[in-house]
């Protein structure tokens, strides 16, 4: 209940800097701003939906979340939402080529009301997918984006004893 309020929150922010966003997604991705918009309002839609997600089964630890540059923000929350219902701590490891969207919906989290630790922002490339896949405290490793480096995502998870979760 809590965490639905939360994301309730976290949408109507979200919808105050609904251009800021769209702008990062365009700048850093290459998306037309139409396109960007889109993404946002698709984001929006999930977070005022959130009450209706059924919460990814957890027991409330550590969930990674790796996603490409095609949908910096509403794949990421495609993936956090349900997580976060759920109670898990959600470390986001955005795209390099894009990760400015989840930078700024960690402070709009943060201003949210949302818990200190319960969404993380972790940068870097496939060494930070490593760190994560080796990081005994994991939970889970969700993927968004393409389904090529999903394969690559995988392999690393897999050297590690680890499954990309569905």
């Amino acid at each position: 209940g809590e965490r639905a309020r939360l994301l309730a929150t976290l949408a109507d922010a979200l919808a105050g800097y609904g251009s800021h966003f769209a702008g990062l997604i365009a700048e850093e991705s290459g998306q037309e701003d139409a396109t960007a918009a889109a993404e946002v309002e698709a984001a929006l839609r999930l977070l005022r939906n959130a009450a209706d997600e059924a919460a990814v089964a957890s027991d409330g630890g550590v969930v990674a979340i790796v996603c490409d540059d095609r949908a910096p923000l509403a794949g990421l929350l495609q993936r956090a939402v349900p997580t976060l219902l759920a109670g898990s701590t959600v470390v986001a490891k955005p795209s390099p080529k894009a990760p400015s969207a989840a930078v700024a919906l960690a402070e709009l989290m943060a201003q949210s009301g949302f818990p200190a630790g319960a969404f993380n922002v972790l940068h870097g490339d496939l060494e930070a997918i490593e760190g994560l896949c080796a990081a005994p405290a994991l939970g889970r490793l969700l993927f968004a984006g393409e389904p090529e480096l999903a394969k690559r995502v995988a392999e690393v998870a897999g050297r590690h004893g680890r499954q990309l979760a569905d």
